[in-house]
């Protein structure tokens, strides 16, 4: 496949889609989300684990089913590999990414241990966006 093919493909599987985004820095939020939101029209976002904790819990707790979590680590209130581990107590097979500037053997190791199905390191390339989230969109 193509990359514009795989790109189209990812736009059609991802349209339905909802995702939950965590991160603290404004900035980085709204890059984010606009480059996010090219493949997911359908996107909360937090700026912070404790709030995206809360607005996960509100919304699993309405029926609400978020197709992928993405998250920054380092954030204040609560960083983002405890908002996923308090996620997977509510929801285990809750499909989640990290975004971080972070390559630390420690929170990669923490990370993994959680159950993360990916970590992608800041600044997200578009390649790899694709990939990623077509992989698990598929699974």
């Amino acid at each position: 496949m193509t990359t514009t093919e795989k790109l189209y493909h990812l736009k059609k599987i991802g349209k339905t889609t909802e995702v939950l985004f965590v991160e603290d820095s404004e900035n980085v939020r709204v890059g984010t989300y606009d480059i996010l939101n090219s493949f997911f029209p359908h996107i909360t976002t937090a700026n912070d684990g404790q709030a995206g904790l809360d607005v996960y819990r509100y919304q699993f707790e309405q029926g609400k089913d978020y197709g992928i979590i993405i998250t920054d680590i380092t954030m204040p209130k609560m960083d983002g590999l405890t908002m996923i581990e308090e996620i997977k107590k509510i929801n285990p097979k809750q499909k989640t990414v990290i975004l971080s500037a972070h390559q630390e053997t420690a929170m990669m190791d923490r990370a993994k241990g959680l159950g993360i199905d990916e970590y992608m390191i800041k600044p997200i390339e578009l390649l790899k966006v694709i990939s990623v989230f077509t992989r698990l969109l598929e699974d």
